[in-house]
C-alpha cells in the first residue's frame, strides 16, 4: 500500500501514518529473511575465474612486446651488418654567402633581380 494513498483517504491521518510504518517495516523484515535459491558458496571461484582471464590479458601483452622486440632486433642487425659507406660531396661547399670580390656583388645583384 502506498503511502500517500493511506494517508490520504481516511478519518485519521496519525493513525493512517502508523499503519504505513508497520506495513514499511514489515516489509523491510520480510526482504532481509529472504534467501536466494541458488548457492553461490563464498565467492573464491569467483576470483579463480577472474585470475585466469588476467592471465591471458598478462600472457598476450608480453606475445606482442616479444614480437617487437624481434622485429627491433632485426633492423638493429640489419644496420649493424651493412657496410659503411663513404660521405661525398659533388658540389663544393660555400664558406659564406658574400661573394668573393666585394666589388662584384652589386653586379650580382642586378644578375639576380628583375627588369
Amino acid at each position: 500500500m502506498l503511502k500517500n494513498d493511506t494517508i490520504d483517504k481516511g478519518p485519521s491521518k496519525l493513525l493512517l501514518k502508523q499503519i504505513d510504518l508497520e506495513n514499511y517495516y514489515k516489509h523491510r523484515r520480510n526482504v532481509s529473511e529472504i534467501q536466494s535459491l541458488t548457492k553461490l558458496g563464498n565467492g573464491t571461484h569467483i576470483k579463480h575465474i577472474s585470475r585466469g582471464k588476467q592471465d591471458q590479458l598478462e600472457e598476450e601483452k608480453n606475445t606482442e612486446i616479444e614480437k617487437a622486440n624481434h622485429i627491433l632486433f632485426q633492423k638493429i642487425r640489419k644496420i649493424m651488418e651493412r657496410k659503411p659507406y663513404k660521405v661525398t660531396t659533388h658540389y663544393p661547399l660555400r664558406q659564406s654567402s658574400r661573394s668573393v670580390v666585394p666589388q662584384d656583388r652589386p653586379r650580382d645583384l642586378m644578375a639576380i633581380s628583375p627588369p
